[in-house]
């Protein structure tokens, strides 16, 4: 579960990564104000689907997959 407004307002927000397979229950107003269009969602192998059928995760245009394995990310 992801609390309310919990990135609410994050504009700049670029990259999301989740690591459950089943979209996570999320209020309405969770993502108030991301830019659905700019921001990368990043899943499990396997969940791409469901991600995109859930009411409020659908709006991600960009939703990757992540295998296995996790990468390491460069904070430049």
């Amino acid at each position: 579960m992801m609390g309310e407004k919990a990135v609410y307002g994050c504009a700049g927000l670029k990259t999301i990564y989740c690591q459950a397979a089943e979209p996570a229950s999320i209020h309405a107003d969770t993502f108030g104000g991301i830019r659905f269009n700019v921001c990368r969602l990043h899943v499990p192998q396997g969940s791409t689907e469901k991600y995109k059928q859930d009411k409020h995760w659908k709006y991600f245009s960009q939703i990757e997959e992540y295998g296995t394995t996790l990468q390491a990310m460069n904070r430049s």
